[in-house]
C-alpha cells in the first residue's frame, strides 16, 4: 500500500509541476499546451521517458527490497545492511565520474555506451540469479554492477529527452516525473512480489529484466534516432570548423 501512496504523492506533484513551473524561455512566444504535449508524445521521446522508468524501477526495486532481503532471507545484521545499502549508494557515482573524465563524444555516444553497458550488468546479474540465487553476493555483485552504470546512462538519456524541449521544460518536467517516480513504484510492487512468491531468485531475476528493458526499449530509439539526436559532426566529418589561428 504504501508504494501506491508513493506513486501518488509523485503523480500530484508532476500534476503541480505541469500547472505551475515556468517555461525555461519565457522570451519565445508560448503557443499552446496541447502542442507540447503532442511534442512530449513523439515515439522517440516516449522510448526515452521508458527507458527511465525501466532503470528507476530496477532502482527503487533494490532501495525497496534489500533491506528484507538481507535481513530476513539471509539473516544479516542491520549493519551489513547499511553497509550494502551505503555501498550502492556511493558506486551511483561512479559511473558519471568515469563518464566526465573519458571523453565519450557526443551525448547520443555517451547514451549508447552507457545504456549498453547498464543493460550488460542486467545480464550478468539474471545469469548470477538463475544458477546462484542461494548465495547473497549473486545479488549484490550484479546490483553492485547496475549501481554503477546508472547515473552515467540516466543522465545521458534525460539530456537526450530534455534537448528538444527547451522551450516547453516546465510541462516535460512533469512527464519526467512520472516516468522517473510514478511508474517505478508499480515496479517496486511487483519486484516484492516476485520475492514473496519465487523467493530470491525471483528478485534477481526481476530487477535483472528491468535494466534489459530500459537496453531494448533504447535500442528503439538508437535504430531509428530523430533528426535532432544525430550529431552533425558523425554525418559530416569533413565540415570541421577551421581554426582562425
Amino acid at each position: 500500500m504504501s508504494f501506491f501512496v508513493l506513486a501518488l504523492i509523485w503523480g500530484i506533484l508532476a500534476i503541480y509541476s505541469y500547472i505551475a513551473m515556468v517555461e525555461s524561455c519565457p522570451d519565445q512566444e508560448h503557443d499552446d499546451y496541447l502542442k507540447d504535449v503532442l511534442r512530449i508524445l513523439d515515439p522517440h521521446l516516449l522510448c526515452l521517458l521508458l527507458t527511465e522508468s525501466c532503470m528507476m524501477g530496477a532502482y527503487l526495486t533494490f532501495n525497496a527490497n534489500v533491506s528484507y532481503f538481507a535481513q530476513v532471507m539471509f539473516h544479516q545484521s542491520t549493519m551489513t545492511t547499511s553497509v550494502i545499502m551505503l555501498t550502492f549508494g556511493a558506486l551511483n557515482g561512479l559511473g558519471l565520474i568515469i563518464s566526465k573524465a573519458l571523453e565519450l563524444g557526443s551525448i547520443l555516444r555517451v547514451a549508447k555506451i552507457a545504456v549498453s553497458l547498464y543493460a550488460f550488468t542486467g545480464i550478468i546479474s539474471f545469469a548470477l540469479g538463475s544458477f546462484f540465487s542461494d548465495f547473497i553476493w549473486a545479488y549484490l555483485v550484479g546490483s553492485f554492477l547496475q549501481a554503477s552504470t546508472i547515473t552515467m546512462a540516466l543522465v545521458s538519456v534525460n539530456v537526450l529527452f530534455f534537448e528538444p524541449l527547451r522551450d516547453c521544460a516546465g510541462i516535460a518536467a512533469s512527464f519526467e516525473i512520472c516516468a522517473k517516480s510514478v511508474i517505478p513504484c508499480f515496479f517496486s510492487v511487483m519486484s516484492t512480489q516476485a520475492l514473496i512468491q519465487f523467493q530470491a531468485k525471483g528478485l534477481i531475476q526481476f530487477q535483472a529484466a528491468a535494466c534489459m528493458a530500459s537496453g531494448l526499449v533504447f535500442s528503439c530509439y538508437v535504430l531509428w534516432p530523430p533528426d535532432w539526436a544525430t550529431d552533425p559532426s558523425e554525418k559530416q566529418p569533413h565540415d570541421s570548423p577551421k581554426s582562425g589561428y
